[in-house]
């Protein structure tokens, strides 16, 4: 029988039951598109059923905690609590403040699966995997996508790999190949935040449904969701509105709260 687990987005989730247990999906897109967004959802709903749940990024993990608490993910509980780790590569890793020319050591896998296995995690996420994909030499590329691949899948643990937007032919190639090897594969799309899309382009098992659209927002305080409806956005509005006029006419002030985000 197939081991499904939630991914995280609940609208995906609902449509096509999760991700395979213990195997990897890709989410790609453009920068600000909402994918590190997306891996935050996927970490809150493994440390939500007693998994730990461990994330590599390039970017400062003070400031991950603080973009994903502002989107009620509850970081900071769940790293005080033991179930999430956050880790930056690592000052020496050539071109860590540039994803196109990220470059790991030889053992750096070695040591991560050393990391997973001792400290028993269940969920991974790689934001963005290009340091652990991408290396020179056109001729071994697809060899090596399919062997770093292949030993996820050994450390049995569920990933979530994130990956920029193609900006060349090369990359192109590698994003390909990438995908060729892994069970899920979608995108997030859009040109801007009122026409976001996630798009499946691979899931294993259902081509039917490979190709669907399914639009949605990123909202403060709760992150991605299916966009609300013209009924819900009238009554939103008009809750607003009478909250809005009990305050004026009390003499209070209205209080407006707002959520920083960075490149997600």
């Amino acid at each position: 029988m197939t081991d499904k687990t939630p991914i995280g987005i609940d609208f995906v989730d609902e449509q096509y039951g999760g991700a395979f247990r213990g195997r990897p999906l890709l989410v790609s897109g453009a920068s600000k598109g909402g994918k590190s967004v997306a891996a935050y959802h996927f970490l809150r709903r493994g440390f939500r059923m007693q998994e730990r749940s461990l994330m590599l990024s390039a970017r400062p993990s003070a400031d991950i905690v603080v973009e994903a608490d502002a989107m009620g993910m509850g970081f900071s509980a769940a790293i005080e609590e033991g179930s999430l780790i956050l880790l930056e590569y690592s000052d020496d890793v050539p071109g860590r403040h540039s994803e196109s020319a990220m470059t790991l050591p030889p053992d750096s896998f070695l040591q991560l699966a050393d990391l997973v296995r001792e400290q028993a995690i269940a969920r991974l996420v790689l934001d963005t995997c290009l340091p652990w994909v991408a290396i020179r030499g056109a001729d071994r590329l697809g060899e090596h996508v399919f062997s770093f691949i292949r030993s996820l899948d050994r450390m049995n643990v569920t990933t979530l790999m994130t990956m920029p937007r193609a900006a060349s032919l090369a990359a192109a190639r590698l994003y390909k190949l990438v995908e060729e090897q892994v069970p899920i594969s979608v995108t997030l799309g859009g040109d801007d935040e009122s026409s976001r899309l996630l798009i499946v382009n691979k899931y294993l098992g259902m081509d039917d449904r490979v190709g669907c659209e399914f639009p949605f927002e990123i909202r403060p305080g709760a992150g991605i969701l299916a966009p609300a409806s013209k009924g819900q956005q009238a009554e939103a509005a008009a809750a607003t509105a009478g909250d809005t006029s009990a305050a004026a006419a009390s003499g209070d002030r209205v209080r407006f709260s707002s959520a920083v985000f960075g490149d997600t």
